[in-house]
């Protein structure tokens, strides 16, 4: 009898020793639960980074070669523009010349040469650069639009060597803008006269009357190689994102052919038009 509960019992247990190992067996812990990384999202709008100008010489007479060096002008289908000035009117381009700019991935890096043109000498003068490239991270799809200005690097036109023999002029002429004012998108007809070269263009902008070296958009022109030398640029957009307020001016200048100006192959700038005021709505 007692032999008999005693193999019952420990039968039982053995069952139950089953049982737990079975338990055991079966549960198979999975990976541990971590919460869900957070993600943070960080929209950053595209910032252009003003540039330093490297220029050799620093001086020198009309005629004189000047190497022009620049960065970070990054952009598809950008260019640069690099030009000399006087320090009294630091927007009119008395000569220029036209570089490409780097696509995205590169430094930006750029070189180009400009030649000092028959000014007279002195030590009044800048050498200026821009970057261009595509306005679309700025709202103008299939615009160019101003990135930055380089600083400015002074230079000295050699007054041994300077002439001081007046070029051909050409005259100055008026703009027809209209309307005179509008909202973004509005469509503005621009029309000028008297620019007349062989391979020469009209440069339209619209500025500030604040910073009206400064060109928030621009559209170009190609001038007549007789006269009158009319010309018109029909598309001129207003662009998007400006303050409305009146002021604001469009302007153009006319380049053409320097070799009357002693710069054979090159554009030279002949006159600023006389700015025309423009509010935006």
């Amino acid at each position: 009898m007692f032999r008999s509960r005693m193999s019952a019992i420990l039968a039982i247990a053995a069952v139950l020793a089953i049982g737990s190992a079975a338990v055991t067996s079966c549960y198979h812990p999975g990976p541990p639960t971590n919460p869900p990384p957070t993600t943070t999202t960080t929209s950053t709008s595209f910032v252009p980074t003003m540039g330093q100008l490297t220029i050799a010489p620093s001086d020198g007479a009309p005629g004189t070669i000047v190497s022009v060096q620049g960065s970070n002008c990054i952009s598809q289908a950008g260019h640069v523009e690099v030009f000399l000035a006087t320090t009294e009117a630091p927007t009119t381009r008395l000569v220029q010349v036209v570089t490409g700019a780097q696509p995205p991935g590169f430094p930006g890096d750029w070189s180009t040469a400009l030649t000092v043109p028959q000014v007279v000498g002195g030590s009044d003068y800048l050498i200026e650069a821009q970057c261009w490239g595509d306005g679309t991270g700025f709202g103008h799809p299939g615009v160019q639009v101003v990135y930055f200005n380089y600083n400015s690097s002074p230079f000295t036109v050699d007054p041994s060597a300077a002439t001081t023999t007046t070029p051909t002029t050409v005259p100055q002429g008026q703009l027809a803008v209209a309307p005179s004012d509008g909202a973004a998108g509005t469509i503005v007809s621009v029309q000028g006269s008297n620019c007349v070269s062989d391979a020469g263009h009209i440069e339209v902008f619209l500025a500030t009357t604040e910073n009206p070296s400064f060109r928030l958009f621009e559209r170009d022109a190609i001038a007549a190689n007789n006269p009158p030398g009319n010309w018109s640029v029909e598309l001129f957009t207003i662009p998007g994102g400006l303050v409305p307020g009146s002021d604001y001016e469009i302007e153009a200048q006319c380049w053409g052919d320097g070799t009357p100006f002693g710069q054979p192959g090159q554009q030279v700038l002949y006159f600023t038009y006389t700015p025309q005021p423009f509010t935006v709505d």
